[in-house]
């Protein structure tokens, strides 16, 4: 592997997929006030009631961003309630990966490439340049969370029980490191698998196989799919007995990153762009 070829094709992604496509980030920042500032209002009006005695944390408004809905169970005949919040963030966060490595490659990657005879780093460069724009997202939302905790007046990282089960429906006494982290570990996850998916593929095709994959996680609970421990509404069902569901979901993660990576991995080094 040529090193110093990773590296310009690094520095090109971080000006080109990430400094120049600095809206998507200016949306993103929209969308994480938009859902923050919904969990603040409802906050208050359950506070105005006398519902709920603490002030919010900046966990509790990433658990409110990431909460989804409750596993949609057919037999109980009740309406399914679409997470719409959860999955604009989401079907989102897939619109900006997945384009952006096939488009590099056709507009730009081809001044550098055509002088190198390895395209490993090519591949290399996008996943470095995915985990980068995903903890970006991640990020932001940590930092629009604390400005919305600031300006409450009590300042406080950690979350409240009463402010979760209350808002979310969500009983947290049972919090795990595991259980916290999750939701961004597999997201992060498939993200890759996503670039993986447009590099074999196409893009298009890509989003298309993620959106359904991600709406039948949203409708059928599996371990399986996914997306559903994307959800702190489901991770915290059945709390004291889910670990090894989500145990599951991680390693099945992991299979499809590390099966898609291998796949994406030798199609990139046979690309020819002269």
């Amino acid at each position: 592997m040529n090193i110093n070829m990773l590296k310009k094709l690094v520095f090109l992604d971080w000006i080109l997929g990430i400094k120049r496509r600095w809206l998507y980030y200016v949306i993103a920042i929209i969308i994480f006030i938009i859902e923050i500032g919904y969990f603040i209002s409802r906050y208050y009006a359950f506070r105005v009631g006398g519902t709920i005695t603490s002030q919010p944390g900046v966990i509790d408004c990433i658990l409110f961003v990431f909460n989804g809905s409750e596993e949609y169970k057919i037999e109980s005949g009740l309406a399914f309630n679409i997470p719409s919040l959860w999955l604009l963030l989401n079907l989102f966060s897939m619109y900006v990966v997945g384009y952006y490595p096939i488009e590099n490659l056709k507009k730009y990657s081809a001044q550098i490439l055509i002088r190198c005879n390895n395209r490993v780093e090519y591949w290399i460069s996008k996943i470095i340049w995915c985990i980068f724009t995903v903890v970006i997202f991640y990020l932001l939302l940590f930092v629009i969370a604390t400005i919305f905790v600031v300006f409450l007046g009590d300042f406080s990282v950690l979350l409240h029980n009463d402010i979760c089960e209350n808002i979310m429906g969500i009983n947290t006494e049972n919090m795990t490191i595991l259980r916290l982290l999750t939701p961004f570990l597999i997201l992060l996850m498939m993200a890759i698998v996503q670039v993986n998916v447009s590099i074999l593929l196409s893009p298009v095709t890509a989003n298309l196989i993620m959106v359904i994959y991600m709406v039948c996680s949203v409708y059928y609970s599996n371990n399986f799919f996914v997306y559903n421990y994307c959800m702190y509404s489901r991770i915290f069902q059945n709390s004291a007995d889910n670990i090894i569901a989500l145990v599951t979901a991680l390693i099945f993660s992991l299979l499809l990153l590390i099966i898609s990576s291998v796949l994406a991995l030798k199609k990139s080094s046979k690309i020819d762009i002269c």
